[in-house]
């Protein structure tokens, strides 16, 4: 769903390296400045793994065309604990 200062969406899938994929397409944060929140947690936005720090977690769009919330060699999901079902927040930053 799309708002004026950003958008919401949900984990709709988790892969098998505890990715979070989320329903909210790739092509809504292309080109912006932004950053994402789940279950109240901010996470930072980056275009590639390579920009994490080792064991951060992040947010980018994937290869799948989807934000996604991944953890630079980790689980996502386990340092997290998230699931599917549970709310992803983007926030526009500028």
């Amino acid at each position: 769903q799309m708002e004026t200062n950003g958008c919401r969406g949900l984990v709709q899938a988790i892969d098998h390296f505890g990715n979070g994929i989320t329903n909210l397409p790739g092509q809504w944060v292309e080109g912006r400045s932004w950053s994402a929140w789940i279950k109240g947690i901010p996470v930072r936005s980056v275009a590639t793994f390579a920009e994490g720090e080792v064991g951060e977690v992040l947010a980018l769009v994937g290869s799948s065309g989807w934000v996604e919330i991944v953890q630079n060699r980790g689980n996502a999901s386990r340092a997290l604990d998230f699931k599917v079902g549970d709310e992803v927040r983007v926030q526009w930053s500028g």
